[in-house]
């Protein structure tokens, strides 16, 4: 599927992203912690306005604004990619460390 995507600069966006397989992984406060953590790391890469959101047990959604030179897609793609990475290691040392 070929989607496409507007960039439109100073606009609000409104993002859903779902855990894959819809897996209930924001049962765990921990891990909302983290996301809520990598989210404001990602602010420092990517500057943009938070002007909503709203974290449910698959899925979460956020109203974002853009504010400097990045895009709505390179503040998404940062914090996927930093989430997983981080989460995957919280996994990992969670197991070895019961």
């Amino acid at each position: 599927m070929n989607i496409r995507r507007y960039y439109i600069p100073g606009a609000a966006v409104f993002i859903t992203q779902v855990v894959q397989y819809r897996e209930p992984i924001f049962r765990n406060r921990e891990h909302v912690t983290l996301l809520r953590e990598i989210l404001h790391n990602v602010k420092a890469l990517h500057p943009y306005l938070m002007l909503g959101y709203v974290f449910l047990f698959d899925h979460f959604h956020l109203i974002l604004q853009p504010t400097g030179a990045s895009n709505f897609s390179d503040i998404m793609h940062s914090l996927k990619t930093n989430f997983t990475k981080e989460y995957k290691n919280a996994l990992v040392c969670h197991r070895l460390n019961p």
